[in-house]
């Protein structure tokens, strides 16, 4: 059983494609009570569409962090403006970080300029050629020092069902370590998906500090049901609060 109360928050993609609405997934997510939410940017009109709404919605989680688009990010006028507007939104909702994933990034200086502590890089699956790693992300965090690091155990899982590289990161990474992102895995076509279907325990197994934010980024089932994350919500922490 944890030694700390569980601090369960959701990525608004969890309801992609049934919803894609960042005001409407943030008011389902608040619902259910939860206690934290990444706001996931994945495109530019997300970004745009940013407004007052989305903020005060926002503002109503005790912790909040945000998942930056996914573009390459190199040093270019519209790379550093996009940034500006990730680092300005993420002041007005007090956001823990900006996350990014490694192999998209051209140019680290221009993210550590931009952003600095307020940075993150996940690891990566196993369908990417860079970020999978310690190698890896060691050369990430040379590049970007004060950056944090969010353990995505899914992304373990795809590459090692033994979770051991999870170890290996946590050894080489815990004091830089921001949050976890974790999810159910069904299969290479569907990478994130809800513990209660899939009942990968080696996945929640992996969780080495249970003080840290544990975001959930699996997508709705593909029966929808508009309540399921109060179902996954209950499965996990039901399995949490079981453990001896």
């Amino acid at each position: 059983m944890p030694k700390t109360p569980l601090t369960i928050g959701y990525s608004t993609g969890c309801y992609f494609p049934h919803e894609t609405n960042l005001a409407v997934t943030l008011e389902k997510i608040l619902e259910f009570e939860n206690e934290a939410a990444e706001i996931n940017l994945a495109t530019l009109d997300d970004v745009a569409a940013l407004d007052e709404q989305i903020i005060s919605l926002a503002k109503e989680f005790e912790q909040v962090s945000i998942h930056a688009p996914m573009i390459n990010y190199r040093y270019t006028r519209e790379s550093g403006a996009l940034l500006e507007k990730l680092k300005e939104f993420a002041r007005k909702v007090n956001s823990r970080y900006v996350l990014f994933h490694p192999d998209i990034v051209d140019d680290f200086a221009l993210v550590r300029q931009k952003l600095g502590s307020l940075a993150a890089f996940e690891n990566m699956d196993r369908r990417k050629e860079f970020g999978t790693t310690v190698q890896d992300l060691a050369v990430v965090f040379e590049k970007c020092p004060d950056s944090q690091w969010i353990c995505d155990l899914n992304h373990v899982f795809t590459i090692n069902k033994t979770m051991k590289l999870s170890k290996e990161l946590h050894q080489a990474f815990s004091s830089r370590l921001g949050g976890y992102h974790f999810s159910g895995y069904q299969d290479e076509k569907t990478l994130h998906t809800c513990f209660f279907l899939t009942h990968e325990t080696e996945i929640l197994d992996a969780i080495e500090d249970f003080s840290q934010v544990l975001i959930h980024e699996g997508g709705a089932p593909a029966e929808y049901h508009p309540d399921f994350i109060a179902k996954e919500d209950g499965y996990i922490r039901d399995y949490f609060y079981s453990i001896d």
